[in-house]
């Protein structure tokens, strides 16, 4: 595997503190943050505007509005994610998260999750999670878990689970 390069956080910041707008990739900022990629962000409070994907954003903390044109990727979502792609975090999902094709979480999804395709979660699913094709956990699934095709629970289920063709713990 090649060593991992490191993000430049080059960034025009029109504000004071760390408080404002930044545009570019800065590390930590609260406020209105755009940039086209975001890579190894640190702390985003506020609102997250990024453009396109990225693979090297798994310890982003993002506090508030995070939005994609490919998705919004990162560590841990407080808040609310919407992707027109996907939506996707290492760490989990806290609030509401979108995306047009996936919601992809290697941690747990608690609140809201909407997914085009599928919503999958490498840990619980707790409140409401709807996918056109499946939702799946590898933890327990609570609350209202609705998919075209299949909900899929590694762990037990708990609330309504539906689903066109099956629905399994």
């Amino acid at each position: 595997r090649a060593p991992r390069h490191h993000a430049s956080h080059g960034a025009l910041n029109l504000g004071v503190d760390g408080v404002g707008l930044s545009i570019g990739n800065s590390r930590r900022w609260t406020g209105l943050r755009l940039n086209f990629q975001d890579a190894d962000v640190a702390q985003v409070n506020g609102v997250n505007l990024t453009a396109w994907y990225t693979e090297r954003n798994d310890g982003m903390v993002m506090n508030g509005v995070a939005v994609g044109l490919a998705g919004p990727v990162g560590g841990r979502f407080n808040g609310v994610a919407l992707g027109l792609g996907a939506a996707v975090a290492s760490d989990g999902f806290r609030g509401i998260a979108v995306g047009g094709f996936a919601v992809v979480s290697d941690g747990d999804t608690r609140g809201l999750t909407v997914a085009g395709l599928a919503a999958v979660s490498n840990g619980a699913m707790e409140w409401v999670n709807v996918a056109g094709l499946a939702t799946v956990g590898d933890g327990a699934m609570r609350g209202l878990n609705v998919a075209g095709l299949a909900t899929v629970a590694n762990a037990g289920m708990d609330g309504l689970n539906l689903a066109g063709l099956a629905t399994v713990a």
